[in-house]
């Protein structure tokens, strides 16, 4: 194309800029420094070699990556084929067993995650929306996190926040 709407460019032959659908893409040693690819969908693609030092990567949903990038934003990292960070999008992420020790989750949305026997430790989950999502056997000691968003959350010792008798429900006390 002659021009783009600001922040966003081709590469590769692929449009990127916020809420792309980049499911499948190849971008395998693309330079991605700073690019705005909040909202992006990534599942499923190649990110091989990609730098993505400074990217803003709020809301992006992955699941299935390919490849390590050669850099990530600071607070973000690679977890079981899922961009994990800040704000990022992991409504029905399968995390079971992921060590998400020390990760910076604030704000992230885990909705129907599955986050069976992963390893929280020291995690940052300050924001973060855990409705409907499975904490089983989680391991979430030092985690930090104010602001959760509970409802229907099974809670690592198995216990539901819905029945916990807190109010809001929580499962503080319940493994947290």
């Amino acid at each position: 194309p002659s021009a783009l709407p600001t922040g966003w460019e081709l590469v590769n032959g692929y449009l990127i800029g916020p809420g792309a659908n980049l499911s499948g893409a190849n971008l395998s040693g693309v330079n991605l420094t700073n690019a705005n690819l909040s909202g992006d969908i990534l599942t499923d693609a190649n990110l091989t070699g990609v730098n993505l030092t400074g990217a803003n990567l709020s809301g992006v949903t992955s699941g299935g990556i390919l490849g390590a990038p050669s850099a990530l934003p600071t607070g973000w990292e690679l977890v079981n084929g899922y961009l994990i960070g800040p704000g990022a999008n992991l409504t029905n992420a399968n995390l079971s067993g992921a060590n998400l020790t020390s990760a910076n989750l604030t704000n992230a949305n885990l909705t129907g995650a599955n986050l069976t026997n992963a390893n929280l430790t020291s995690a940052n989950l300050t924001s973060a929306n855990l409705t409907s999502a499975n904490l089983t056997g989680a391991n979430t000691s030092l985690l930090s996190g104010t602001g959760l968003i509970w409802s229907n959350t099974l809670c690592p010792d198995g216990t539901n926040s819905d029945t916990n008798l807190t109010s809001p429900p929580s499962c503080i006390g319940h493994g947290f």
